[in-house]
């Protein structure tokens, strides 16, 4: 992979995790998200997106995307409340690991980062 699409790729998981700790996207999709970017760059063996690879492989059941149409509403309405639960677990360690992911590759595509 060059340099500029490796940089895109993390610019790209920085702004995700950056979006997980703005609230802008919660816990479960932020894992989801970072999980998926792994393997587009250097982070393939990170232990903060392995953490992450591990909440999107424990979540994987929960209908996040386009199959939410393919869903009965009551079943969804269930599966909504079990993924709200699921959310709150998981919401302070993938927060944790946003914050590391965004102290140590977030200077290299953002300049120092403001806290």
């Amino acid at each position: 992979m060059d340099s500029v699409t490796e940089r895109a790729r993390r610019a790209e998981s920085v702004a995700v995790a950056q979006a997980v700790l703005l609230g802008d996207l919660d816990a479960v999709r932020g894992a989801w998200g970072l999980s998926r970017l792994r393997h587009d760059w250097e982070a393939e063996d990170d232990p903060d997106f392995l953490f992450m690879s591990g909440v999107a492989s424990e979540t994987d059941g929960f209908p996040l995307g386009p199959e939410r149409s393919h869903w009965h509403p009551s079943a969804l309405a269930r599966n909504d409340a079990e993924l709200a639960e699921v959310i709150a677990w998981w919401d302070a360690s993938v927060r944790e690991a946003c914050r590391r992911i965004v102290d140590r590759y977030g200077p290299t595509v953002l300049g120092p980062v403001a806290r």
